[in-house]
């Protein structure tokens, strides 16, 4: 008789746990989270990849992808401003692919490909388009 009892407290504790995850996972998706996307204006906009570029000012090189739409960018952020630029999904797959396959995405001072070649394609921003501040 006792092992039915604690069956019976194992099961309803399992249900309360269940329910619980639920009511938190719920509340977890009604808030937004990240920041402002330029396409639906949704907070949705996140950080995938990240990567800190040599220079004489060190600049970080964020991946962005919006949670809600189908936006896709690159983001710059200096110890001054945080823009963003628009890129096709192609480009932004080779971005976020780079940045994923460094081995030390944090160290400037790293000299794998993928740092080289990031560090010479973004360290000007002057020519691209669509440049978005990041809030």
């Amino acid at each position: 008789m006792s092992a039915r009892v604690f069956l019976g407290a194992l099961v309803a504790v399992v249900l309360a746990l269940r329910l619980l995850y639920s009511i938190v996972r719920r509340r977890r998706r009604a808030e937004p989270s990240g920041l402002r996307c330029p396409a639906c204006q949704a907070q949705r906009l996140v950080v995938t990849a990240a990567i800190v570029l040599p220079g004489s000012s060190p600049l970080d090189l964020e991946a962005l992808a919006c949670r809600r739409c189908t936006f896709r960018g690159a983001g710059v952020r200096t110890s001054d401003d945080h823009v963003g630029y628009p890129l096709p999904p192609l480009e932004w797959g080779r971005l976020s692919s780079a940045i994923l396959r460094c081995p030390s995405p944090r160290d400037p001072a790293c000299t794998c490909a993928e740092h080289l070649r990031e560090g010479r394609v973004w360290t000007d921003t002057r020519a691209r388009e669509g440049r978005f501040v990041i809030d």
